[in-house]
């Protein structure tokens, strides 16, 4: 008489009624890799456990089942266990795929990315276009902080992995970086002309859990009331301003921003702005009070609200709400303004408005163009319609990120 393989209901019954070493040897690993693994799948971790030491205990050096109990160990943290079962899958078969990744990957888990990379290199000395090991040595780069390097691999294997190395790259943007803004911004006066203003900031942030930022802009052709001066009689203001964002909570942002607009006559306004965030999926709900006091101590609060919407990769639809009081210049505004990555070379952004300050209405219009001429480079452009004349500003510049 011949014995057929068990099926999966016999070989569950094997294991309620005699789930001896001797019975578990009947049962085809198979079994144990399929039920094991639907049970971690399911978040059952300690069930798929016992279920791949039955089913080594009836086949101990069968490595599929030693991978997916490594596996399986790793995500209950239990690191140390895993790391040995990887080991006794690489000596039951020494070229096995899963084993040898997964070694090298934990090690990366296990911040030993001195032996994770050793382990990726062995690897890959056989293996060498294998694409779940560039992944995994791109991520190693990138919590060594070797961006650039973790980039070029994320870009190489964009055709062959699209989702890992979009991804990836995502990533490697929120690791610590430096950007620099530089634009040169000529207005318009009523008359049709003024000199050249300047403008340029600096920010550095550190895994997207904290940034600081400090910027600079001379302003000319500066309308009383316009960027938070009372007077600027002669039309030119200085700006300055430190700032810090951290993350508070999982979802929620807080900044700090601290900053001083000085016009030629020294007058000033020194202000302090609080800004706070909390993301919702793709939806980002936004606060914002900025109280300032001027040289002759009138005291002004500029208060925001609004909610912005990142329906795309770098693109977001936005829309604020703006209120200032004191200083004798009541206002109120609301601002639409979208941003979009339209091409790997290409953002546009775009925004109007309606300003309502002393009665009068103003609309004011805004776009943006940006040139991304390589990873580090992007060239801008942006036009600001004040919505009053003959009124308008244009900043010409060049955004850096190494």
């Amino acid at each position: 008489m011949t014995i057929k393989a068990p099926t999966a209901l016999s070989a569950l019954l094997v294991l309620l009624v005699a789930p001896t070493a001797a019975a578990l040897g009947d049962v085809d690993p198979i079994f144990f890799l399929r039920e094991g693994t639907s049970q971690r799948q399911a978040g059952d971790l300690d069930d798929a456990i016992r279920t791949f030491r039955q089913g080594l205990a009836a086949h101990p050096e069968h490595a599929d089942l030693l991978v997916e109990l490594a596996v399986t160990l790793s995500w209950a943290d239990r690191w140390e266990e895993a790391l040995a079962i990887y080991d006794r899958a690489i000596a039951s078969e020494r070229d096995h795929r899963g084993a040898l990744l997964g070694r090298a990957r934990l090690l990366s888990w296990m911040s030993r990315p001195r032996e994770s990379m050793e382990a990726y290199q062995s690897y890959m000395g056989a293996n060498p276009n294998d694409p779940d090991a560039l992944l995994g040595i791109a991520d190693l780069h990138l919590t060594t902080s070797r961006v650039r390097k973790a980039r070029r691999i994320y870009e190489a294997l964009r055709e062959v992995r699209p989702e890992q190395a979009e991804a990836g790259l995502k990533r490697a943007d929120a690791v610590s970086k430096v950007r620099v803004d530089a634009a040169v911004s000529p207005s318009a006066s009523r008359n049709g002309s003024a000199p050249p203003g300047v403008a340029a900031s600096l920010k550095w942030a550190h895994r997207s859990r904290v940034d600081f930022w400090g910027s600079y802009a001379l302003e000319q052709n500066v309308q009383p009331g316009e960027l938070g001066s009372t007077r600027a009689a002669d039309g030119r203001l200085h700006r300055a301003e430190l700032g810090t964002s951290f993350a508070i909570a999982n979802r929620v942002r807080m900044a700090v921003s601290p900053g001083v607009a000085v016009d030629a006559s020294g007058d000033f306004v020194h202000a302090l702005g609080l800004n706070a965030s909390v993301k919702l999926g793709k939806l980002v709900l936004l606060g914002a009070v900025r109280p300032q006091i001027d040289s002759g101590r009138k005291l002004g609060v500029l208060t925001s609200v609004g909610a912005q919407w990142l329906f795309a990769p770098e693109s977001f639809l936005m829309g604020q709400a703006f209120r200032f009081d004191g200083a004798g210049i009541p206002a109120t505004a609301l601002v639409a303004t979208v941003r979009s990555r339209v091409h790997r070379k290409l953002t546009l952004g775009g925004s109007v408005g309606i300003s309502v300050e002393r009665k009068q209405e103003r609309f004011p219009l805004g776009g943006e163009i940006e040139f991304h001429s390589s990873r580090t480079i992007g060239w801008f452009a942006r036009y600001d319609w004040f919505g009053s004349g003959p009124r308008h500003r244009v900043y010409l510049g060049i955004r850096w990120t190494p």
